[in-house]
């Protein structure tokens, strides 16, 4: 793989290997978007669901939706979406709570688990139509 030799290469550069990394998974945003297809299989197209019923929410809202069910640190969101700073996913999951309308106090992974789990309960109890999955949550939409 050519990236594996091109930070062979840089070993002794960290810098220089930061800047490769964040090029190569930045690139067109290619790797956001292969975590966020995977992700969304697994769970039976939540996040896809998840967008038709919030429309405000961007594409890069519902990576950062995945990418945090997933587990990855604000920082590493910042670096696969290419964000200059840390402060942007911040400022983008206040962003999603105000919009999924989140509770004060309910975590933000918490809430969407919740969210997947409910989702994939009545997935699979109506396979042809499933239930919407955030139900009750911010009847205006």
């Amino acid at each position: 793989n050519e990236l594996v030799i091109a930070l062979d290469s840089i070993r002794n550069r960290p810098e220089k290997a930061m800047e490769l990394l964040r090029s190569y998974i930045t690139q067109d945003n290619h790797f956001a978007r292969y975590v966020y297809e995977g992700v969304n299989t697994k769970y039976n197209n939540f996040f896809d669901e998840l967008g038709e019923r919030y429309p405000e929410l961007t594409k890069t809202d519902l990576w950062i939706c995945a990418l945090t069910v997933e587990d990855y640190t604000p920082s590493a969101i910042s670096l696969i979406l290419n964000f200059t700073n840390m402060r942007s996913v911040y400022n983008r999951t206040t962003n999603i709570r105000r919009v999924i309308g989140i509770p004060n106090g309910t975590g933000t992974k918490t809430f969407i688990k919740e969210a997947i789990n409910c989702y994939t309960e009545c997935y699979d109890k109506t396979e042809d139509s499933p239930q919407t999955p955030l139900s009750g949550q911010n009847e205006n939409h």
